[in-house]
């Protein structure tokens, strides 16, 4: 499922109103990839649906590992497009008038490497 030569990387982003949670991509510096789309789900949402919304933005994320491939992801231009694009996406779904607005409350984190184990007692 995992390849243990990866990165893998996601981000949550949370407010009043709903729960991101989008797919991070690159190699040391990371951003939004913007070949996947976000998951938004309510604030209702269970934590099974979230697990698994969590999971597959993680197997999304690439290592970038050509030169060439990183100089185009993080080109400067395309990123502020994509922050426009994004934020525009937002405001319109749940009817914020500024951007102010939007990121009231809003908090963030980021997934990297994750293990999970069990813990036995005796």
């Amino acid at each position: 499922m995992f390849n243990k030569d990866q990165d893998y990387w996601a981000s949550c982003y949370s407010t009043n109103e709903f729960l991101l949670i989008e797919t991070y991509s690159g190699l040391g510096k990371t951003r939004r990839d913007p070949i996947y789309n976000p998951h938004i789900l309510s604030l209702d949402a269970d934590d099974k649906c979230i697990g698994k919304d969590v999971l597959r933005a993680l197997l999304n994320s690439r290592t970038l590992t050509s030169l060439d491939e990183r100089v185009a992801f993080f080109d400067l231009e395309k990123g502020k497009q994509q922050y426009v694009i994004w934020i525009a996406m937002l405001m319109e779904k749940y009817g914020y008038k500024t951007k102010r607005a939007l990121f009231k409350n809003m908090k963030n984190w980021k997934f990297g490497l994750v293990i999970i184990y069990r813990n036995r007692t005796t």
